[in-house]
């Protein structure tokens, strides 16, 4: 659709007049580049999964000296599915 404006221009009778001082400032601001924010979020990712990572870790560790590495398998299995199935997620796969 295409439109053409041959008149003179009607503004809506709430406009309010800006000065250019007040669009310089709404046009400014401070600019922060996409690669920071970027790296900044993936930053706080990483440290959650590796922390997560390294305390889980360090409890199947300290399981496996304890209990052995196939009774801890053992236990870990059943504590997932009992997990699953209370929470009620994928209750066929998990059985």
């Amino acid at each position: 659709m295409e439109m053409c404006y041959d008149g003179a221009l009607v503004m809506p009778s709430s406009y309010a007049l800006m000065s250019e001082d007040e669009m310089t400032y709404l046009e400014g601001g401070i600019a922060i580049p996409n690669w920071l924010v970027g790296g900044v979020i993936n930053l706080a990712i990483d440290v959650l999964v590796i922390g997560g990572v390294r305390a889980a870790a360090g409890f199947f560790t300290s399981q496996m000296k304890k209990y052995g590495a196939k009774a801890t398998g053992l236990i870990f299995s059943r504590t997932l599915k009992k997990k699953l199935i209370a929470k009620g997620i994928a209750t066929g796969f998990a059985a």
